[in-house]
């Protein structure tokens, strides 16, 4: 079982470093302006915040120059997982990297949507998100299947913009009226 979570790990991390993923980085840029705009300030969030942007910064970096120096290697791992590259510290920096950016995104939008419904949709469908990129890695052949196999992660990510823009306009709406009354 742990093999097969491992596979599903390694098929999230090439979600996110192998590809531009432009969706996901949508959802992060959304989730950090939703943090300045209305979010509770804390150290976590801060924290959050700079992983987010080293994130943005390193895929854009990437796709414009087509490759990183040494310290972006280690932030972004392009090798797929073989038996010479498994135990090499870069494999693991750029696992701990993934690990602290989905961290990361809850902690925004705990810390920023204020709705509780809201809150709970949007972390719900970031679960499921990961989680169907995790089942879908257990299958070793589902490697050759390319990008597609992402849809269900990438549709939840559109969804979940979908609500955190609602989630924007609603508070700043109530802003306004708020204004209005005074």
């Amino acid at each position: 079982m742990i093999q097969k979570f491992s596979f599903g790990f390694d098929k999230f991390h090439q979600l996110l470093i192998l590809h531009w993923n432009v969706t996901f980085i949508f959802l992060l840029i959304l989730m950090i302006y939703l943090y300045f705009m209305q979010g509770t300030r804390s150290i976590a969030g801060h924290l959050s915040t700079f992983i987010g942007m080293i994130f943005i910064v390193f895929s854009i970096l990437y796709s414009c120059r087509g490759k990183i120096d040494l310290l972006g290697r280690f932030f972004f791992n392009r090798h797929v997982l073989d038996a010479d590259k498994w135990s090499s510290l870069s494999t693991y920096l750029s696992y701990l990297f993934v690990m602290l950016l989905g961290i990361s995104v809850c902690i925004l939008m705990l810390s920023s949507i204020k709705n509780k419904h809201c809150l709970w949709i949007v972390m719900s469908l970031f679960f499921i998100g990961i989680m169907d990129t995790l089942i879908m890695g257990f299958s070793p052949t589902v490697y050759a299947s390319g990008l597609r196999v992402d849809f269900i992660f990438e549709v939840c990510c559109v969804v979940i913009c979908i609500f955190v823009i609602d989630d924007l306009f609603l508070c700043k709406s109530n802003v306004m009226n708020i204004q209005k009354l005074q």
